[in-house]
């Protein structure tokens, strides 16, 4: 014990001497770890409330005789299907008198107040003693549904045509009811009750752990059961049911859990790289002392005794008060918005995350300790310096090595490697990489030509390297990380806006209006098609005039057509998806002349269907199911309807000459149906009205015409097709009123949308209006933020390196001036080190995180012929060319301009004494 004080007390010391130092440390870990612990305290009692009873054990209701697998994924139940009037809760009663039952009930209703009509997802939740939910009769609603729409407590508002009075504002992300407000659990049968706006639940709780046996008495019942208790502890192999005892269990969150966890590692690797030059700094000012301790007899393990309890005193006291601080702003918030709720947290990751610090501090300390300690003693105690980088060593190349793994797992689909080397850990890996690139760089700098004080600058790094390689691998890690997520994030919205801007008139605005909040999830059903039918223009007009008004576009179109449900215009291909023996579905293509596939009419269900006409190798069969694969511009309002071609349709396109539009015009008065270019394999096709089935697939085909048109002229953008009024009479389909496109004298930007979001929001919920060229846009200011936040960090950073190492550099300037340099060159040198140090930390992190970025995302995608079946996002992976500029010039600007205004002269006759 006297050996590890002993060892603990020069740094004890040293902490005294330099408090900001240590404090520095210590706000490094304190801020994340109390922003962390805040979050989970929040997030967890917001969980709480959306599920106040246990949800451990799940069952659904199949009917029959059930096996099942142990997770409850895979099953099947032979017998009677579920009967009417069953009492599915009498019969979990029956078959699991140990557990309490609980109906777990959620609602997408119609709410509306003060004529403002908004969708509210309601959940009816069984009251526990103690439980502050309102009683029955009153609702309870999330904070930012009474802030977006003025309601306040004690208000009454209609749900589903019910009158209820709020009782309080609740922190749950669904509105509560207390059982049995919306429904008896007594009164549900799955066979009775198909709204398909309610997802309903059941749930066990008891006073013991589920077993097997449970199970499989709940199996006798008709149930299929998930429960954690069971998979927890699984029944031995032998009581499995047979046919399902080599079913693997389904991991919970997986794919999810991976992205989660390299995500959080990555986070941990930067809140490292944030504290490590702190504890480098240390250890550089402390290298003296590190040989006077060896001196005296005193091994290295004393030295790594002194270092780790620097790290472990940091890393602990910033945990303890981060957590403490977090906890204690986070508990005070919750007691003032909601004080009658309780609050929850799981101690799991704020544990985890109190370890991780200490970790982080620990190896922090360690690594630059021990480049320290190496030094041999008399010229440590002479005051040299003990992290020269004055050679390239081989272990230089290790950051490169694996920023290029990091690339190759990048462009790996997900699923391919096993687990630990999967494809989200190129983020992790790939900043790992770049960090240690540092001693590399540095080397690099060293042997820069040109002027003196460039030199001066290369060298003043490469002999302190414990000061310049932990700021140089946090500067470009900081911006691999920031410019790569970025970047990968707004390729997708550029890439549609891009799209779009080649297919869509750039004025026009899609508005789509609905009888109720809830005619578009609208299931097939008699209905559903009568109220499509009886669409009127006239629904549009009030809709039409608040889109004017928001956006002065003032021309209206209105499209006509026909949807699901209701009859289905399609172009009839002959390409069809099949099902292979093992189960796997492909796609094939039907040959009308080719004897062994297929039947001269080319009716594919009357064929023998060939896996090997596989549209990805064969050339014949990628053309005939090019429709199939292709994907044009995801914002089309033509997709997934059949629009009637005229006119007003024609007006929302973007045509690639007057000679594509003319010919579209010229088409209107023919049997034709009007698509993009290049998509459709042949000049005339059949054309077929499809019908739902019962089911809602639609599948039943009503009616069929051969040797329609095709006219080629639609940008080869668009993914939907056109069907003039000869081919919707000769098929027997009556075009009724679909939704209006107004276009206007001006292009509609990314600010009209916004505009739109914002007004229609507080109007009505029953309207939709999409500007075609911006509903994918996003702000672009966005970029200019991020660089804006990065040029600040950059010069935050480089002013604490330029405070903390002041005394270091002074001693050196000190120097300088005493052997005669010229004054001017000393504040050279601190300015171009620091402007080297953040440019090419951010010009290795930009080009990077670009390169990271754009392998991350979707390239564009080719057939066999070469035809586009899916336009990738790849090329608008980058923050844009203004904003890189700006970055990589900005970044050693400021940093010049802060090592200049932290840089100090030293008389040159007291510099042994600095």
């Amino acid at each position: 014990m006297s050996a590890i004080t002993a060892a603990a007390r020069p740094t004890w010391r040293d902490m005294r001497e330099h408090p900001w130092i240590a404090l520095a440390g210590i706000l490094l870990i304190l801020l994340p770890i109390a922003y962390f612990s805040g979050s989970m305290l929040l997030t967890d009692s917001t969980y709480t409330q959306d599920n106040a009873e246990s949800r451990r054990n799940s069952v659904e209701f199949q009917g029959g005789i059930c096996e099942q697998s142990v997770d409850g994924i895979s099953s099947s139940c032979d017998g009677d299907p579920i009967a009417e009037g069953t009492s599915e809760y009498q019969l979990l009663k029956e078959a699991a008198p140990d557990f309490d039952v609980t109906l777990d009930l959620r609602k997408f209703a119609a709410a509306r107040f003060n004529g403002d009509n908004f969708e509210l997802d309601v959940r009816q939740i069984k009251a526990v003693p103690g439980s502050p939910l309102p009683p029955v009769g009153e609702i309870a609603l999330p904070g930012s549904v009474m802030n977006e729409h003025d309601i306040s407590v004690g208000d009454v508002i209609a749900v589903d045509g019910k009158q209820l009075t709020v009782a309080d504002r609740t922190p749950s992300y669904d509105a509560l009811v207390r059982e049995p407000s919306l429904m008896k659990p007594e009164e549900f049968s799955s066979a009775e009750y198909e709204d398909e706006r309610v997802l309903i639940n059941w749930y066990l709780s008891g006073s013991r752990p589920m077993n097997w046996q449970d199970v499989k008495a709940l199996n006798k019942a008709g149930f299929v059961v998930q429960s954690k208790d069971v998979t927890d502890n699984p029944p031995p192999a032998s009581e499995v049911y047979p046919s399902f005892r080599d079913v693997a269990p389904y991991r919970d969150g997986f794919p999810y859990e991976p992205i989660g966890e390299t995500f959080s590692l990555t986070l941990a690797i930067l809140l490292f790289l944030f504290v490590l030059p702190v504890f480098a700094f240390s250890a550089s000012r402390r290298a003296r002392d590190f040989s006077l301790m060896q001196s005296q007899g005193a091994a290295r393990r004393h030295i790594w005794l002194s270092v780790v309890s620097y790290g472990v005193i940091t890393g602990l006291i910033g945990a303890l008060l981060g957590t403490a601080l977090g906890l204690a702003c986070a508990a005070a918030y919750w007691k003032v918005i909601y004080p009658q709720w309780p609050m929850a947290l799981d101690w799991a990751p704020i544990a985890a995350a109190i370890v991780a610090a200490i970790a982080a501090c620990v190896i922090a300390a360690a690594i630059p300790a021990f480049v320290a300690a190496r030094m041999p003693i008399a010229r440590g105690i002479a005051g040299a310096s003990p992290d020269k980088v004055m050679r390239f060593r081989p272990w230089f190349v290790v950051g490169p090595i694996l920023i290029a793994v990091g690339g190759a797992l990048s462009v790996i689909p997900f699923g391919t490697l096993p687990f630990w080397v999967a494809s989200p850990f190129s983020l992790p890996l790939t900043i790992t990489g770049i960090a240690l690139c540092a001693p590399l760089v540095i080397y690099a700098l060293s042997r820069l030509r040109g002027p003196l004080h460039i030199r001066l600058a290369g060298r003043e790094m490469s002999r302190n390297a414990l000061r310049s390689a932990p700021a140089i691998a946090l500067l470009s890690s900081l911006v691999l990380f920031v410019v790569g997520l970025t970047a990968n994030f707004s390729a997708m919205p550029k890439s549609e806006t891009e799209l779009a801007l080649k297919t869509y008139n750039p004025s026009a605005v899609h508005i789509n209006v609905f009888d109720s909040v809830y005619d578009h999830t609208a299931s097939v059903g008699e209905n559903a098609e009568e109220a499509i039918q009886n669409r009127k223009p006239s629904a549009a007009d009030d809709a039409v005039a608040h889109v004017t008004e928001v956006t002065g576009a003032h021309q209206r179109h209105d499209l006509y057509g026909s949807a699901d449900p209701g009859a289905l215009v399609e172009v009839k291909l002959n390409c069809v998806f099949a099902t292979a023996p093992n189960g796997e579905e492909y796609m094939t293509a039907i040959y009308e002349s080719d004897s062994d596939g297929g039947n001269p009419e080319g009716n594919p269900e009357e064929g023998v269907l060939d896996p090997s006409r596989d549209p990805a190798t064969n050339p014949d069969a990628a053309r005939e199911c090019l429709p199939y694969r292709y994907y044009g511009t995801q914002n089309s309002p033509f997709q997934g309807r059949s629009i009637l071609a005229n006119e007003d349709s024609l007006a929302a396109f973007t045509f690639d000459s007057e000679e594509d539009k003319q010919r579209a015009l010229d088409a209107l008065s023919r049997r034709a149906v009007i698509a993009p270019k290049g998509i459709l394999p042949h000049d005339r096709m059949p054309v077929v009205a499809m019908r739902a089935d019962d089911e809602g697939n639609i599948t039943v085909e009503e009616k069929t015409i051969e040797d329609v048109e095709v006219v080629e002229a639609l940008p080869t953008t668009e993914g939907g097709y056109l069907f003039t009024q000869a081919v919707f009479d000769e098929l027997g389909v009556t075009p009724t009123y679909m939704s209006t496109i107004l276009t206007g004298d001006r292009p509609l930007t990314y600010k009209d949308q916004h505009a739109l979001y914002e007004y229609l929001g507080t109007v009505s919920n029953t309207i939709t209006a999409t500007v075609l060229t911006a509903s994918d846009a996003e702000s672009p200011w966005i970029p200019w933020i991020v660089v804006a936040c990065l040029l600040g960090a950059i010069a935050v950073i480089i002013a604490l390196l330029s405070l903390v190492s002041m005394r270091t550099t002074s001693r050196q300037f000190a120097v300088l001036s005493a052997i005669g340099a010229d004054p001017a060159l000393p504040p050279k040198v601190s300015a171009w080190s620091s402007a080297l140090m953040a440019g090419v930390s951010t010009l290795i992190g930009t080009v990077t995180g670009t390169v990271m970025a754009m392998l991350w995302s979707e390239r564009t995608v080719h057939d066999i012929n070469g035809a586009i079946t899916n336009y990738g996002d790849r090329q608008y992976a980058h923050l844009g060319v203004g904003p890189t500029l700006v970055l990589l010039i900005g970044a050693p600007l400021i940093a010049a301009l802060v090592g200049l205004l932290f840089h100090r002269s030293v008389d040159p006759a007291g510099y042994r004494e600095t």
